[in-house]
């Protein structure tokens, strides 16, 4: 018995990084793949996390990790890529698109964070969306912009695992 399969073995949620066309966005165990349209996958209540930072998202979901989070998290390392998700997402096209909640990175290329979340706050089904900024940067220079278009909060890269619980359990997820 292998210890993946011990009854003792700690529960993993299962990491569903996205792809387009083939083209690797994100390194992990499990893929879904994108080929002109969002395939499905079984899992509804799940975390996004959209950062550009290959490393970044490891560590942010190894904290996660720590904190006992046991849905599944869908990493997505382009604005452009998210917006397309979340868009798809409001449309209303599956509802297992949608996410329970979102950590989005500020800082990345072409499309940032504070862009997405204006994007989401727009589409009327995605409005109360938990959606929470995160940044390695100064939090202060950005802080009242993201609160202006509607950030449930703003918090510096990498969250304690006790902040994320207290996040989890207050969207439902612990």
């Amino acid at each position: 018995m292998s210890r993946r399969d011990a009854p003792d073995a700690p529960k993993r949620a299962p990491i569903y990084p996205l792809q387009w066309a083939g083209s690797a966005l994100a390194a992990d165990v499990r893929s879904l793949f994108v080929v002109g349209r969002l395939v499905r996958h079984p899992h509804t209540r799940h975390v996004l996390l959209i950062d550009d930072s290959h490393d970044d998202l490891f560590l942010t979901k190894r904290v996660l990790g720590r904190a006992g989070v046991s849905v599944p998290i869908i990493s997505i390392d382009s604005g452009e890529q998210a917006l397309g998700y979340l868009r798809a997402a409001g449309r209303g096209e599956a509802e297992d698109l949608r996410p329970a909640i979102v950590f989005c990175d500020l800082q990345m290329p072409a499309v940032n964070g504070l862009e997405i979340l204006q994007t989401v706050r727009g589409l009327s089904s995605l409005n109360q969306l938990p959606f929470y900024i995160l940044t390695g940067g100064d939090i202060d220079k950005e802080r009242a912009r993201a609160e202006e278009l509607g950030a449930s909060g703003f918090l510096r890269k990498f969250p304690s695992p006790e902040e994320f619980r207290r996040l989890f359990a207050a969207v439902g997820l612990v």
